[in-house]
Order: C-alpha cells, then structure tokens, then sequence
C-alpha cells in the first residue's frame, strides 16, 4: 500500500474546514430550531451574521436591523464561497433585491442593506420573507402609480390654485383700469360739454354783434358800396339791399 500523504494546499484545507464546520453547525443547529419555510438564501445571510466569525468583514448594524458588508471585496472572496459556493457580490447583492431588501447610503465604501422582517435575534420573522413574485411587483406598481395619481392631482390641484389667484388679481387690476376710465371718460364728456356751452355763447354773441351792426348801418344810412363790402366781407354779414341811394336825412 501507497502510504504517501497528499499534501493539501493550506488556503484549500482552511476552507475545507471551515465549509465541514458550517455544515456541523447548521445540522446542529437545524435540532433546536424550526426553519421551515425558510428561504435558503434568506438562512444562510441569517447565519453568517449570527455566527459572528467574519464581522471584521460582515455584522449586524448596532440595532440589529441591518446588514453590514464592512469590506465587500473579502467578503466576496472569503465569505461567499463557504455559505454560498460562488464568489459573485453583484448574485448575492441581487439576490437581496428579489427578496425586497433595500440599500441604505453610507458616507464610507460599506454596503448596507435591510429588510423590516431581518432583525437580529428574530428568527421567526425569516418565514415571512418572500421573494418579488409578479403579484408582489404588480401590486407594488399598482400602488406606485396610485401614489403617482395622487402626486398629480396634488399638483393640478396647486396649479389651479395658483392660476385662481393669478386670475383674481388680474380682475382686480382690470376692474381697477376700467373704474380709472370711466372717470376720466366721465371727467371728458362733462369738459366737452362746457366747451359746447362755450361754443353756443360765442356763437350767439357773434349773430347779436352781426345784427346789431347791421341795424347800425340802417339807421346811418351808410350807402358807400365799398364801405358796406368791407363791412359785409369782414363781419360776414348778409348783403343790404333795403339801403337808399341817397343819404336819408330826417327833419
């Protein structure tokens, strides 16, 4: 018999060992517990956080209601490979997404995820995850394009408003100009007719003055044609014909 030892590499042999460990455990642990219905994904994440053995790359948040990936590039090349048997953040990032997991922003480089029902020391919440079925993400979009509805009528309802006011204030302004010119309008017809007055006052001056002049002219008895064109043609007075040839002297 061949009793040479295969020298196993140590990285290899680690991993071995601590993949047969985590298994050890989970059988153990599975005894004491009720993980049925469980998603396995959902037991798995559950477990490296409650083991603790990588919380210099992975923990809980200080309340316990969050994931914390302290150091994503070792947790995708030390910690994946033993739970989940693959090396891929962006699979196990996705796989937080289908099961409705939300991101949280960090100021640092840490990735931080949670989910209302994932809370430390709760096991018995992780039946009631779910992965995103189509009703699920109908119902979601039913209520996002409600919630969307909502937002627009909110802002029709603001936009009418503001257009209510703006038309108020224009009526105001308008009623306000058109108060402004029928007093001015009222101020012109009640000028225009004094002018008319004025008007009649000079007329009716100027027609006494023609005929006082030219009863004048009569009782003098101005027979000189010449005078009496002058006097016609500058006081526009109509032509004299009841006047005599000759002066009219009276005894």
């Amino acid at each position: 018999f061949n009793t040479t030892k295969t020298k196993i590499h140590p990285h290899i042999q680690k991993l071995t060992t601590t993949t047969m460990s985590f298994k050890t455990k989970e059988k153990i642990r599975c005894k004491g517990c009720n993980d049925e219905g469980i998603p396995s994904f959902i037991r798995k994440t559950y477990d490296i956080l409650q083991e603790g053995q990588h919380e210099e790359i992975i923990k809980w948040s200080d309340d316990g209601t969050a994931i914390i990936i302290r150091n994503p590039t070792d947790f995708a090349e030390k910690v994946l490979p033993i739970y989940f048997k693959h090396n891929n953040l962006t699979s196990f990032v996705r796989q937080l997404n289908m099961y409705n997991f939300h991101k949280k922003r960090s100021p640092n480089l840490e990735h931080i995820y949670y989910h209302e029902l994932f809370q430390r020391n709760k096991r018995n919440l992780l039946k009631e995850i779910r992965r995103k079925n189509s009703e699920n993400t109908l119902a979601q979009l039913e209520k996002s394009l409600a919630g969307l509805d909502s937002m627009a009528n909110k802002d029709d309802q603001q936009a009418v408003a503001q257009e209510n006011i703006l038309l108020k204030k224009l009526n105001k302004e308008a009623l306000s100009k058109i108060g402004s010119l029928e007093a001015k309008i009222k101020e012109l017809t009640k000028e225009n007719n004094i002018l008319w007055k004025k008007i009649h006052e000079k007329q009716n001056t100027s027609d006494n003055f023609k005929s006082s002049l030219c009863n004048l002219i009569d009782r003098n008895g101005i027979v000189d044609q010449g005078i009496q064109e002058n006097l016609r043609n500058e006081f526009n007075l109509p032509n004299i014909n009841n006047m005599s040839s000759e002066p009219n002297y009276k005894n």
